[in-house]
């Protein structure tokens, strides 16, 4: 999670002198706050400064709670006094930016850097909003000034390499995390930064070390175990990867994207009454999420529950049209069904109009013309497959079948010990097609 801007105010720079309980509770981060700002406010005892000073306090306290629109009120609030004040400004923007409203967020931070021009805070947080509105020249101009201002300032160094990121320039992003590290080892949003940068570049294992850094040094959001889980995929550790994303799901229920995700691990290690249940809670949470429709098909196409498996890949392709994945998997159920071929070819020919070099393409309509009898066009299907994926094994082991039906026993023989050196049941998912 980002930091706040930093805005460097002491509660005592905006609340002189000596206060009450409840005025000087409304300063701390520990206890509660937003109780103590909000019976001070209300005693009437406080104006001017002090009061704004208390609306300044309540909305730090709101902004940690994730409630921007109040933070935001208050802020404003403790600006009508201290109309100068750098801190509210840049708070308030920092609240506008997590809203989304980048917009209104340069228009504080510029009001911030209007008063101070060598605010590395304000600088760093119009830099970071400057990047999520596309203006990276402007971006990594502030980003670096800031730098320039603040060399040894971790937040300022992860903010940098978070906009390195964001542009795909993942070894700077790693150089500016690395230097945040150096100055503060027990950053943990640097560490999981970082993890992020290293699994864009395939270094799954840096990744893994970052991410549990992270969590060591008590990251505990649903968005570190969720990337760690991604990590755990990638590897092929499908059991931790599902163990992460039920931490990421202990945290955050309501999110399709997660049980989706998992239902992806689940079905990957084979336990597809799991990915079932997953898909299937996507769906419900999301009707719209065409992928978790194409996925649920794929476990319902593994069982043999070709009308179900039908039935989804229709809705996923309602939902999204240009979906070559769904439209190869009701190719691949139409042909396995072996009573609408003519359909089942015009899907994978849609497929093959819309990623004109999917494998998985080729291999399914190989498998349509296979079931068709069409022996020398399933041959040259699935030969043009195994030219962009050499090792596909279904794709080895359709050309064996058909070469075998052809007579060429050496060829057939040979592409079959080849599939199940790459894939031991192969066969076993042909026997599902109706193909022996």
């Amino acid at each position: 999670m980002r930091r706040l801007a930093m805005t460097g105010l002491m509660l005592a720079a905006l609340m002189p002198g000596a206060a009450a309980d409840d005025r000087e509770d409304c300063g701390k981060v520990v206890g509660d706050p937003l109780s103590a700002c909000a019976r001070a406010i209300a005693s009437g005892r406080y104006e001017g400064a002090d009061l704004a000073g208390l609306h300044y306090y309540r909305g730090l306290a709101w902004h940690r709670r994730g409630a921007f629109d109040q933070s935001i009120v208050d802020f404003g609030e403790a600006l009508k006094d201290r109309s100068q004040s750098v801190a509210a400004f840049a708070a308030r923007g920092d609240a506008y930016a997590l809203k989304g409203d980048f917009g209104r967020a340069v228009d504080d931070y510029n009001a911030a850097l209007k008063i101070d021009p060598n605010h590395a805070g304000a600088l760093t947080s119009r830099g970071s909003a400057y990047g999520r509105l596309g203006l990276h020249a402007r971006a990594l101009a502030d980003l670096n000034r800031a730098a320039e201002l603040s060399p040894k300032s971790a937040a300022v160094l992860n903010s940098r390499g978070t906009f390195y990121a964001r542009t795909g320039d993942y070894d700077r992003a790693i150089e500016d995390y690395g230097r945040a590290l150096a100055v503060e080892p027990a950053y943990a949003a640097a560490w999981g930064n970082r993890g992020y940068a290293r699994y864009n570049k395939r270094d799954y294992d840096g990744a893994l070390a970052d991410y549990s850094e992270a969590v060591r040094l008590g990251a505990r959001g649903p968005a570190v175990f969720a990337a760690r889980a991604r990590a755990y995929q990638a590897k092929g550790d499908f059991a931790r990867a599902v163990a992460d994303y039920d931490e990421a799901l202990s945290r955050a229920p309501g999110d399709p994207r997660l049980h989706n995700e998992r239902g992806i691990a689940q079905e990957n290690n084979k336990d597809y009454e799991r990915a079932l249940a997953d898909y299937s809670a996507a769906i419900r949470l999301d009707p719209n999420m065409a992928q978790a429709w194409r996925n649920r098909a794929d476990v319902y196409d593994t069982w043999r529950d070709y009308a179900r498996a039908i039935a989804d890949y229709d809705e996923a392709i309602r939902l999204e049209p240009q979906n070559a994945d769904a439209f190869v998997g009701r190719c691949r159920s139409l042909a396995a069904q072996g009573r609408e071929l003519a359909a089942a070819r015009a899907d994978c020919d849609a497929a093959l109009r819309l990623k004109p070099h999917a494998a998985a393409a080729l291999d399914a309509r190989g498998l349509v013309n296979l079931k068709a009898g069409a022996v020398a066009a399933a041959i040259a299907d699935y030969e043009a497959a195994l030219k962009l994926e050499p090792k596909r094994a279904s794709a080895l082991y359709g050309r064996a079948i058909a070469r075998l039906k052809r007579g060429d026993f050496v060829g057939g023989n040979a592409d079959l010990n080849a599939a199940s050196a790459i894939e031991a049941n192969i066969g076993e998912e042909f026997a599902r097609y109706g193909v022996r």
